[in-house]
């Protein structure tokens, strides 16, 4: 397969290329853009020359891309492959990085003092991710208005920090909201040396970075339930992802729960816990919120109007509570199975006016189910 690489030297001259094959090709390369093709023999594409400021191996498949040596390097085009990752934390050279849709997670610049142009977008950097960039990213001039910084396509875009990047001169191609990067936090009563399991999903697959006591580590999370693991070092877990649509930390004694800035949250469960409160008015997606087997005696849904399945069987909700919870139910269009509210094994089960919730066409179980 012909590959097609683009590069220019600090004086005209020559390189060498093994296209995978084990033999060395020459090439002539001058002080402009220079094409040089080849065919691709094998996994391991090795160039060899000194003095190259300008390499472009845009779109060619790549998913490892090692440019440690080229230490002169200036810019460096890389878009259009397959990384997951790239380090540029020896080319302190740098003037130019593009690595725009690629599948990135994550990017360090801190060796990188004279960068004034940055094309990162269409990536799968979140916004903790994105505001570690801005926070690295060196200080321009406030004149030009060629510093640019594109990120948008990451799923931390719109609610990054831009203004991090911002107040160094950098103009990135959106403007953040600043609402990413937030932590969910759970507490739990579990020692510490504990095991504890999650399952969580991601709108689109990525990273979370989850925080078990001792830092955050970095764990791959699909758009289907994904188990994570880790050991508690302290009593709080701090989960770091704004593309989290679905949670479950159930039977980890949890005591409190802090799901506020996960705006994208669409089903939760944390039940068979030890929870005396939830609080999720500012999760308005949410379609489906289990927090049975709990201590609750109150909740407040009404900022909650895409609901359309509950679980809170065997907590403490008397009757007034649950008719509270019954009115600020949203209506549905139609009775269905999937429109359920379990209330079974609370005090006011018995006792409270499920017609109310049944007149939004809500299914009602006061059974023993569990």
């Amino acid at each position: 397969m012909p590959a097609t690489l683009k590069m220019r030297l600090a004086e005209p001259g020559k390189i060498n290329v093994d296209w995978g094959d084990g033999f060395m090709r020459e090439y002539a390369v001058g002080t402009e853009s220079t094409a040089v093709e080849g065919p691709v023999a094998g996994k391991v594409v090795k160039i060899y020359g000194d003095g190259v400021l300008f390499f472009d191996c845009t779109d060619n498949d790549i998913v490892d891309l090692d440019v440690a040596a080229a230490t002169e390097l200036q810019q460096l085009y890389c878009g259009k492959n397959l990384l997951e990752a790239i380090d540029v934390s020896a080319n302190r050279e740098l003037v130019r990085l593009g690595c725009n849709n690629n599948r990135i997670t994550s990017l360090s610049l801190r060796n990188n003092p004279k960068l004034t142009g940055i094309y990162l977008q269409e990536n799968r950097m979140n916004a903790t991710a994105l505001n570690a960039i801005f926070g690295e990213l060196p200080r321009r001039p406030r004149t030009p208005d060629h510093v640019t910084l594109r990120i948008k396509g990451n799923p931390g875009a719109a609610v990054c920090n831009t203004k991090l990047a911002v107040s160094k001169n950098w103009m990135p191609d959106i403007e953040g909201s600043n609402t990413g990067g937030q932590p969910i936090v759970l507490t739990t009563s579990k020692e510490p040396g504990t095991q504890i399991v999650l399952e969580m999903r991601l709108t689109e697959p990525g990273t979370v970075e989850i925080d078990w006591g001792k830092g955050p580590q970095k764990a791959v999370v699909g758009n289907k339930s994904t188990r994570v693991s880790g050991t508690l070092s302290g009593n709080e877990i701090r989960i770091y992802g704004d593309q989290i649509n679905f949670l479950k930390c159930e039977r980890i004694a949890l005591t409190s729960i802090d799901v506020s800035k996960a705006a994208q949250l669409q089903q939760l469960y944390c039940g068979y816990n030890e929870l005396a409160s939830i609080d999720v008015t500012n999760n308005k997606a949410l379609m489906r919120l289990g927090c049975n087997n709990n201590v609750l005696t109150e909740l407040d849904l009404s900022n909650n109007g895409k609901l359309s399945g509950m679980y809170f069987q065997n907590n403490r909700f008397d009757a007034k509570a649950l008719n509270r919870i019954f009115n600020q139910l949203p209506a549905r269009s139609k009775r269905s199975e999937n429109v359920n509210f379990r209330i079974t094994g609370n005090p006011g089960a018995d006792k409270c006016r499920v017609n109310v919730a049944e007149q939004k066409n809500w299914h009602v179980d006061i059974s023993d189910k569990k």
